[in-house]
Formats: C-alpha cells, sequence, structure tokens
C-alpha cells in the first residue's frame, strides 16, 4: 500500500510539473566584432549577448552597437539581424560608428602585433617638394 502511494505521489509530482519543463525558451547569442579606437581597426568576433527569440542570421547591413552600461562604452559591428541586445544602443556614438563600420567595411583587423591589416593610407599633407624647401642633404 506505502508503495502505491509514493508512486501516485510521484505521479501528481510529475503531472505538475512536467507543463514548466517543457516550455519553449528560444534564445541566440549576438554575435558581433569590437572596434579597437586607437588602432583603427576591428576585433575578432566575440559573443556579445544571450537574446530571447529564434536566431535571425547574419544577411543584415551592418550596424553599430555601443556599451551603455560602462561610461567609456564597448563599440561592436555586427552584421546580425534584429533583435539587438537591450544593453546596447544602435548607432550610439556617431563618430565612434562611423569609424568603427568604416573600420569593417575595408576589413580591417587589429593583429597581435599592434598591426592592423587593412590601415587607413596616410594622407598626403598637399605640399609639393618645391614648397618644402631645400633637402636637408643640400650642400654636403
Amino acid at each position: 500500500m506505502r508503495t502505491t502511494q509514493h508512486i501516485l505521489s510521484l505521479v501528481l509530482v510529475l503531472l505538475f510539473a512536467l507543463p514548466f519543463a517543457c516550455t519553449d525558451v528560444v534564445s541566440h547569442l549576438y554575435v558581433g566584432n569590437g572596434y579597437n579606437q586607437l588602432l583603427d581597426c576591428t576585433l575578432p568576433q566575440v559573443a556579445i549577448d544571450v537574446v530571447d527569440d529564434s536566431d535571425p542570421g547574419s544577411a543584415c547591413s551592418a550596424v553599430c552597437l555601443v556599451e551603455t552600461k560602462d561610461a567609456g562604452g564597448t563599440v561592436y559591428t555586427s552584421t546580425m539581424c534584429p533583435p539587438y541586445p537591450r544593453d546596447l544602443k544602435l548607432n550610439g556614438d556617431e563618430t565612434l560608428c562611423s569609424a568603427a563600420l568604416a573600420a569593417r567595411a575595408r576589413n580591417d583587423v587589429c593583429l597581435a602585433d599592434g598591426g592592423t591589416t587593412n590601415p587607413v593610407p596616410i594622407s598626403d599633407s598637399g605640399t609639393t617638394s618645391a614648397e618644402a624647401g631645400p633637402s636637408p642633404d643640400a650642400g654636403l
């Protein structure tokens, strides 16, 4: 008789708990590339946050997301489609986001040695050699 009560108790617990155990909570990792402002290049792809919803894929146009929790605000770029992580502001800092998206567009990745794979070319100062004056080696 005691065994029957245990089995009946177990069945009742399972019947009560089963609906709660079988919820379909869907979430995915939202991934993107950090931006190194000093080197003006993108960092390797990382998981930024877990987002509730099914994975929308990465076929959207690149966006810039800025961390709003930190004072400095980490900047990320990503081609993942919405929904975006809640704690990140879409196109937060206009200047930083423009630079981060430009680095992503030119596929400029930060390297471990402090260099980058595709740096921005140094622009010409606009002066000609005649305007620059005589060569320091002139007259030697």
